[in-house]
Parts: structure tokens; C-alpha cells; sequence
């Protein structure tokens, strides 16, 4: 097994270490990690068993749920509808997280939304591609 060795980017003293693998998401309740991903740095808390809230720095006042749902079953136990694959994905699996994100609209960002929607890993990734999306 090769073990690849990751430098930390230090932001304000704060040490943000890259984020790659769903993995690396605080395993404790209430524990925070701090992640950059192309640049832009992204705080995760977890709130539950699957869910953690998430905090892009590079816009404050922006607050997004990560909820991790392996079985595929988080719409049956909560009642909400979660936006399914397009029609042309659905040979696809089922994607693995579901994730919603919006911003306040008193910090300039008025209608910045992610509406709630399942997404692959290497999808929910392509939300911190840069500090415009």
C-alpha cells in the first residue's frame, strides 16, 4: 500500500488539508475539519450519524448539507424529494450524497442556491472547482 503524503495550506493560522476522499469528513459529532479543495477553503462540521454542514470561507453567510446515504433510502425515512439523475443517467447508480447549499441574502449573495439534489462524490467536488461556483 502506498501512502501519499499531504502538506497542509496554512490560512490565517488555520491548517486546511486537501480534500479528496468522503473518507477525510469528521467522524465525531460536533468535530470540525478544515479542507481546500482548488483554492477554496471549505469547513465541515458533523451533525448527525451521515450529515455534515458545510462552510465554504470564501463566502460567509453560505451554509450547505452534506448528507452521506449509502442505502439510498434518506427520502423514504424523511418524506422529502430529493431531485433524481437526469433521464439519460439513470443506467447509472445511484449517487451516494445528497446536498443542498444556499447563501444569506444580507452578505451580497441574494439567490445563490444549490437546490437540493443526489450527487456522486467526484460531483459534490465540481461545487469547489472554483471561488465562482
Amino acid at each position: 500500500m502506498i501512502t501519499k503524503r499531504v502538506s497542509p495550506v496554512v490560512i490565517d493560522g488555520q491548517r486546511y488539508f486537501p480534500l479528496e476522499r468522503p473518507e477525510q469528513l469528521p467522524r465525531e459529532f460536533g468535530s470540525i475539519e478544515l479542507f481546500i479543495r482548488n483554492k477554496v477553503p471549505v469547513r465541515f462540521t458533523r451533525v448527525a450519524d451521515n450529515t455534515w454542514v458545510v462552510h465554504r470561507t470564501d463566502r460567509p453567510g453560505s451554509t450547505g448539507v452534506l448528507v452521506d446515504d449509502p442505502e439510498g433510502d434518506a427520502e423514504a425515512r424523511s418524506g422529502v424529494t430529493v431531485k433524481a439523475p437526469e433521464a439519460h443517467e439513470s443506467n447509472r447508480p445511484r449517487p451516494r450524497f445528497i446536498y443542498s447549499a444556499a447563501a444569506a441574502t444580507n452578505v451580497g449573495l441574494p439567490d445563490w442556491r444549490i437546490p437540493l439534489q443526489r450527487v456522486s462524490w467526484d460531483d459534490f467536488l465540481k461545487f469547489f472547482e472554483s471561488a465562482s461556483v
